[in-house]
């Protein structure tokens, strides 16, 4: 199967940034391409491990990126890290930085700084309760038709294995699963509040619930929402009414390993979706050659209609059976696609650690 697109970049781990991950592209008012993600210093990547939010730079779209320099710092945000960035154009003509923040391995939130230049930045305001541990994946954030930005998020009931260690380290903490929670902003990201119920998957024996979900409105004003899951496939669920209430969590057409999906409106109507469609089966490892992959390879990219009803076929974008490809971001340039994601294996010690960033040509998607 012919492969789609050229690398343009490729950010590898070293001794004092053990991790680069998760990230975003935005067009700024000057027309350069910005792309924002995750920076760890030195460590192996963990996600308790300091993480500040790094920006980089394209002014040829997409041909070819800046160096990367440091926007937001967790010391400055008095976080273990931050990460999981999502960038979104706000109604003043800013753009939002969103981006996940993790205060201990017991509490994690969601939080925003507007900015126009990525260099001076608005006061942090805070999208989602600090109580709990929630998760937002990189590139979820969303617009809705009526001008409202809505969140898909997750939060997980934890509790220490061992109360003597504290609660700073991931390693010491039991999760026992996801359960979905949807927020809304009707004040252009000012103000938050919950806006669905509980949503929770109908699998007992899971490990997972629903994880690192995503939300898309479709055409006819429904809207989508799809989560990763243990279960061998994305699991979703269809709202009628902005999100209030959401139907059945069933299974989706999308198999996958435990690996997040990324869904994005193209400017033709249709979505681009980039997943990992083949399940952890048949004896897949989850490790190759040291390192950790996940199964997540080969990394795909198919084309829907705007109701999510007609799915076009499988394009390969990486098929590396040593290396996991997840946590993909996706922006459409004036010539083809941006795609920002996870590429380590090998010494990278796990596929988290490498982020790659990939161009695909609108003449190549004419027949996908």
């Amino acid at each position: 199967m012919k492969t789609l697109g050229k690398i343009i970049t490729d950010i590898a781990p070293t001794i004092n940034n053990g991790r680069n991950s998760e990230g975003a592209f935005i067009r700024m008012d000057n027309g350069v391409i910005a792309f924002a993600y995750s920076k760890f210093v030195a460590g192996r990547g963990y996600d308790d491990e300091q993480s500040d939010i790094a920006v980089c730079f394209s002014f040829d779209e997409g041909e070819t990126f800046t160096k990367e320099r440091v926007i937001i710092s967790a010391k400055e945000s008095g976080a273990q890290n931050l990460m999981s960035v999502s960038l979104l154009k706000m109604q003043d003509g800013s753009i939002g930085v969103f981006y996940a923040k993790k205060i201990t391995a017991l509490n994690s939130t969601y939080c925003m700084r507007k900015t126009r230049d990525f260099i001076e930045f608005s006061k942090e305001i805070t999208c989602l309760p600090c109580d709990r541990y929630y998760v937002v994946n990189n590139d979820r954030v969303r617009r809705l038709s009526n001008g409202d930005i809505i969140i898909p998020a997750s939060y997980f009931i934890l509790e220490l294995k061992n109360p003597s260690l504290g609660v700073m380290h991931y390693k010491n903490v039991k999760s026992h699963g996801g359960i979905a929670q949807f927020f809304i902003s009707k004040d252009d990201g000012q103000t938050w509040s919950q806006l669905s119920s509980d949503l929770y998957l109908p699998i007992e024996d899971s490990k997972t619930g629903l994880q690192e979900g995503g939300v898309e409105e479709l055409d006819d004003g429904r809207l989508y929402s799809y989560f990763r899951t243990d279960q061998g496939c994305q699991f979703q669920s269809i709202s009628l009414d902005g999100g209030k209430t959401w139907g059945e969590v069933i299974p989706s057409r999308f198999t996958s390993p435990t690996s997040p999906m990324n869904t994005k409106r193209l400017k033709n109507g249709k979505f681009a979706i980039v997943y990992n469609p083949t399940p952890l089966m048949a004896g897949r490892s989850e490790d190759v050659d040291g390192a950790w992959t996940g199964g997540r390879n080969p990394l795909v990219l198919r084309l829907a209609d705007g109701n999510m009803k007609k799915i076009g076929a499988i394009n390969q974008i990486e098929n590396d059976k040593k290396r996991g490809f997840c946590y993909s971001a996706i922006f459409e340039t004036e010539d083809g696609l941006l795609l920002g994601y996870c590429a380590g294996g090998g010494a990278d010690y796990s596929t988290l650690n490498r982020l790659r960033i990939r161009k695909i040509y609108a003449s190549e998607l004419e027949n996908a």
